[in-house]
């Protein structure tokens, strides 16, 4: 008896082989979207978190040094009930005005508090997003501005007047070309105290 000949694989071996492997293979493939949909929903919930802390920042240091403009002032509106609605106007349009400087966040000036972001690769560096550049995110800000409610030790409530302090807070929704109800949302706040 020939060892050699023993050892070889027949066809159907061959065949079954290749098709277990065909199927992992085909399965592998399978995951890619999944995951690819998981790592763009995480860096666009980065995106919103480094942007509402960036913009709730910057408004924190804009109120401290001018309380009675931003807080008592009303330049944030008061109360979500007054908040800006979500309709964005096109990116183009007259009253997106650039308050980044890099394109980067617009302020709708037809609408206290409402704010555009977007992140995109600026081809041409001009610092605003043209025709035909890749948007990688794009989502509508809502700031408006509530008292600061604080619980005393007897469960008994007591508002901080706006002469004082203001909770500062923000609603991130994206994609901004959706309409309002179809978008993702987070919400972010932040306390701030007059000095």
């Amino acid at each position: 008896m020939d060892c050699r000949r023993q050892n070889r694989f027949n066809l159907v071996e061959v065949v079954l082989a290749m098709g277990a492997i065909a199927v992992g293979m085909v399965s592998m493939m399978a995951l890619f979207p999944v995951g690819t949909k998981a790592s763009r929903d995480a860096m666009v919930a980065n995106h919103s978190a480094d942007m509402a802390d960036q913009t709730l920042r910057t408004l924190a240091g804009r109120s401290r040094d001018g309380w009675e403009i931003w807080i008592t002032g009303g330049r944030i509106p008061d109360g979500q009930a007054n908040m800006p609605s979500g309709v964005v106007p096109p990116l183009n349009d007259a009253s997106l005005e650039d308050v980044s400087g890099d394109g980067t966040m617009l302020r709708n000036t037809a609408e206290t508090g409402q704010f555009v972001l977007l992140h995109y690769a600026d081809a041409n560096g001009n610092n605003r997003h043209d025709q035909g550049e890749l948007l990688d995110f794009s989502a509508v800000m809502r700031v408006w501005r509530t008292p600061i409610r604080l619980t005393k030790a007897d469960g008994s409530e007591e508002w901080i007047p706006y002469e004082v302090a203001a909770q500062l807070n923000c609603l991130v929704e994206w994609p901004a070309h959706l309409p309002p109800g179809r978008r993702q949302r987070s919400f972010y706040s932040l306390d701030v105290f007059n000095r």
